[in-house]
Parts: C-alpha cells; sequence; structure tokens
C-alpha cells in the first residue's frame, strides 16, 4: 500500500527533521489506485534527499499517517484542535527508505513565483551582509518570514509587546503603498487615465506582497482594506473605515470560515476596531503646546487602544500581559518603519554596486538597535506579567465590557456605563468563585512526560512537584507541558520541587525512602 502526495507549501527545516504540509491525492489499495482528497503534517528525516524538496513535488510514501493524539496532560497546548481547525487530522513521520520523488512538480504558477521570488529575496539580503539575528528580523519584518527566528529572540519581543512588528500587517503594507506611491508620483497628472494606471500599479503591488509575506490574516486584513481605500480613490468615493473592516472580514470568513478560530485573524481585527474608536478619545486626554510632546502621545494613545482591545485575548489564550509596550512601541514603530523603507530601498538597488552593501549595513545596524531595545526593555523589572487567568465566562464578559466601552465613546450614553458596572460585577463574582474553588482544591497529578517522571501534588494555594534534575531544569519542557494547568489551577507563582530520590516533609505531603 502505498500514498501519493503533493508538497502543498515550502517545506520548513527543523533541528532534527524538514517539516511540511501533503496533500495526499490518491493512495494504492487491492491493486487499483483510488482518488482521495487530505491534508497531512509530514516530518521527514533530515538530510540531502528531503532538504532537496520543493513546494508542488510530488511523492509516493509507504508509512500511514497516524492521527493526531490529544494532548496528554491536562491544560497542554492541543496541538490536535489547531490542526482540526486548518483541516489537518493527521500527521506522518518518514525515514529516507518510506518515500520516493516520482519526479513531477504540480504546483500554482502564482503561488511557485512568490516563493522563488521570496527565496530570491532572501539570499539576496544574506549577500548583502545581513546575517544572524539582524537577518531573522529583516526577514520577519520584511516578508513575514519568521522560521529562521531563535526563539529567545521571539520571547523578548514578545516580553516587550513589540510582537506584532514581527508580523506583517497593516505598518508594513501602508508603509509599502506610501514608498510605492511616491515612486509613482510622475502619474499623478490631472488626466484620468494616469491616476487609474498609478492606482491599478499599487494595487498590484500590495498583492504581490501579501503574496510574498505568505497572506497570513493579519496583512490579508490590512491588503483587503488598503485595496477599498485605492478603489475608491479611483471613483472618487471616501469609505468609512469600519465598514471597510467589516467588509474585509466577511470576505475572509467566506474564503475560509475557520479564520474565526485563528488568534491571529481575531487579534488584528480587535487591533484595528480599538484603534480606529479608541485613539481620539485618548489622545484628546492630554495636550501640549510642544508639537515633540504631542507626537509622542499621539502614538502612545495608538498603542494604548490596540492594547486596551487585544488585552481580554492575550490574556485568555497567552496568560500574560506586557507592561511596558507603551515604552517599546514609542521607539520601536519610528524605527521599524525606517527599517522597512531601507530594507525596500536595499532590495530595490540590490544590483547597484557598494551602495547596496551601503543600504544593508544601515539597515543591518537598525535592526541591531531594534534588537537592544527589545532586550533592554525586556530586561526591566516587572516587564511582563505571566500567570495570569481568566476562564471561558469571564472572557465572554471582558468582551462585552469592551464592546460596551466602544459603544458609550461612540453614543455618548450613560446608560451604557450601568451595564459596564454589571458586567464587572460578574467577573469578580466569577473570580471569587474561580479563588474558593482553588483554596479548597487537593490533588494528585501524574504528568505524561517523555523520558521523565514528574508527579505533582497540590494542597490549596500550595503545591510540590516530584521529579528528577532534567525535567526540572528544563525551562522549555515545564512550560509546554505544565505549565498552563498550573496557571489555571492558580499555582504559578508557587511552584515548588523535590528531586525522585529525596525525602522531605511538607505539611500536605511526605516522603521516606523510595
Amino acid at each position: 500500500k502505498y500514498y501519493l502526495a503533493r508538497l502543498c507549501e515550502c517545506p520548513m527545516s527543523k533541528e532534527k527533521s524538514v517539516k511540511v504540509m501533503l496533500d495526499f491525492y490518491a493512495f494504492e489499495e487491492d491493486d487499483n489506485v483510488k482518488s482521495m482528497d487530505s491534508k497531512i503534517i509530514a516530518y521527514f528525516e533530515k538530510n540531502e534527499k528531503s532538504l532537496s524538496l520543493k513546494y508542488g513535488d510530488c511523492i509516493a510514501l509507504f508509512a500511514s499517517p497516524d492521527e493526531v493524539e490529544k494532548p496528554p496532560n491536562p491544560e497542554q497546548f492541543d496541538y490536535k484542535d489547531y490542526l482540526y481547525k486548518k483541516g489537518v487530522t493527521h500527521q506522518v513521520y518518514l525515514n529516507s527508505d518510506a518515500w520516493i520523488d516520482i519526479d513531477y512538480n504540480d504546483s500554482n504558477h502564482i503561488y511557485r513565483f512568490s516563493y522563488w521570488l521570496r527565496d530570491f529575496i532572501l539570499e539576496t539580503i544574506k549577500k548583502l551582509g545581513v546575517h544572524d539575528e539582524e537577518y531573522a528580523v529583516a526577514a520577519a519584518i520584511l516578508l513575514g518570514y519568521d522560521d529562521s527566528l531563535p526563539q529567545e529572540l521571539r520571547q523578548k519581543y514578545v516580553a516587550a509587546g513589540a510582537m506584532h512588528i514581527l508580523c506583517v500587517s497593516g505598518l508594513h503594507v501602508g508603509v509599502i503603498f506610501m514608498v510605492f506611491s511616491y515612486m509613482l508620483i510622475f502619474l499623478n497628472e490631472r488626466k484620468k487615465i494616469q491616476r487609474v494606471v498609478k492606482h491599478l500599479i499599487l494595487l498590484f503591488l500590495i498583492w504581490l506582497y501579501a503574496l510574498l509575506a505568505g497572506l497570513a490574516p493579519s496583512i490579508l486584513r490590512a491588503t483587503i482594506m488598503l485595496s477599498f481605500v485605492i478603489i475608491g480613490n479611483v471613483i472618487n468615493k471616501k469609505g468609512v473605515v469600519l465598514n471597510s473592516l467589516a467588509a474585509s472580514a466577511f470576505i475572509l470568513l467566506c474564503v475560509n470560515p475557520a479564520n474565526l478560530f485563528d488568534v491571529g485573524f481575531q487579534l488584528s481585527y480587535v487591533a484595528v476596531i480599538g484603534i480606529v474608536v479608541l485613539q481620539v478619545p485618548i489622545s484628546k486626554m492630554s495636550y501640549s503646546k510642544c508639537k515633540i510632546v504631542n507626537k509622542v502621545w499621539e502614538i502612545t494613545s495608538v498603542t494604548i487602544s490596540a492594547q486596551i482591545a487585544t488585552a481580554p485575548f492575550t490574556i485568555y489564550y497567552f496568560h500574560q500581559f506586557p507592561i511596558y509596550f507603551w515604552l517599546s512601541n514609542l521607539f520601536m514603530t519610528p524605527i521599524s518603519s525606517v527599517v522597512i523603507i531601507g530594507g525596500m530601498i536595499m532590495l530595490l538597488i540590490f544590483f547597484i554596486p557598494y551602495v547596496n552593501v551601503a543600504v544593508a549595513w544601515i539597515v543591518s545596524k537598525m535592526i541591531y538597535v531594534m534588537n537592544f531595545g527589545v532586550s533592554w526593555i525586556e530586561s526591566l523589572p516587572y516587564s511582563i506579567i505571566k500567570g495570569l487567568y481568566i476562564n471561558d465566562i469571564q472572557f465572554v464578559v471582558l468582551l462585552v465590557m469592551l464592546l460596551l466601552l466602544l459603544l458609550l465613546i461612540e453614543c455618548k450614553d450613560v446608560k451604557l456605563l450601568l451595564l459596564i458596572m454589571v458586567m464587572s460585577c460578574i467577573f469578580l463574582i466569577v473570580n471569587v468563585d474561580i479563588n474558593l474553588k482553588r483554596n479548597e482544591q487537593k490533588e494528585m497529578i501524574i504528568y505524561s512526560i517523555n523520558n521523565t517522571t514528574a508527579i505533582d501534588f497540590i494542597s490549596g494555594g500550595e503545591h510540590l512537584i516530584l521529579s528528577d534534575t532534567v525535567f526540572i531544569n528544563d525551562k522549555s519542557a515545564f512550560s509546554y507541558n505544565i505549565e498552563n494547568f498550573l496557571i489555571k489551577k492558580g499555582l504559578y507563582h508557587a511552584v515548588k520541587s523535590k528531586l525522585l530520590h529525596e525525602d522531605f516533609d511538607e505539611h500536605f505531603v511526605r516522603k521516606r525512602k523510595n
């Protein structure tokens, strides 16, 4: 029995394997080849053979896919559910003998061109002398390609509240639009045909950029909205931002309803709604005669608006909140804009000797400044609050409160303030109920962790983990397997551990010998 499959995206090289999404289109059974249509996550043994694979290649494989298993530990990240929402239910690991390349490529010409162009740009960035962490950030900020971004650096951007800078979104599309709009200024004549040509070129360029960046929900949202603006300019019609936002969401959900459950999709739209509705009222709270102070406050008000809107989602999904988001965005937004513009110039003049290297050096140093600033902010005391928890009811209550706040600002109806107070009371009541249950909890959990033993004894607001030194010192294993469970139980800040061979006396558990 064998399967025929096609690589429906570019392979991702990991530490010990090559990960790729396969589109299974046929299989052999009882000497008959039957058609099928299913997406599978495949992990190839990392070697020269697997690294030579590219988008659209067709292969025959002789291993049967396995259904993705549910997470074995409570509150652990549900990879099965994550893949299911993307239409994937099975995965397979393939060593060198389990598959063969049938020497046929079946790829979409548009996607194949975009992948080729992206790889060409990434290789050009390297040839111009941008390396290491600067290259990783340049690839992420210019093209949305974050495969080479180190996990440690990623966490620093998260802690500083600046991770959105590395996710291609409205800022990036807006900068691209402004750069090319300025380059096409010679088409700003009064003749209508010239204006139409200019806007058609801009429309093509922003969609080409969206294709290069992988068509993520955040960039699709920005690209569709900007397309409405461009079309409106052509026909001399001005639109309403919220209407364009709603129209773009409707289009994306019609194409793929599963986008509704995508965290990036939710954060992208909620952040824009927050900025559109809250930014002006917040900016009016302070005024100075100094223009520089006003400009600083204007940038800060945008950041605060986005954070207020996205806070319920950040706490619910990630159980954390960055404290110095206002500080990081204050200097990151201008610098990242310069990096994007400089990156575009660098790529446009890549064929001009000396000048291209000089521009690349400037871009690299600007990224170094960004990374240094993020590292400094991440090192500040209490840069990020971790261990935050809200349950499903509290999450819905916060969303209702956010909606009422937006309506209050728009409608100026005092009755809405009363409803906000009622929802606040409901939130507090649920929180009291959670804390009462935490005080009464008594459990013993045996975690399922590869190559180690971990037993958790829980009594009220205290707990003790019994394990070996490997697991206790492995922060990534701890975070992936049990951190979310401890956060839910209110025990994240009360972690206490003992080694398996140790004897100990706690008021709720005692161990003697083995």
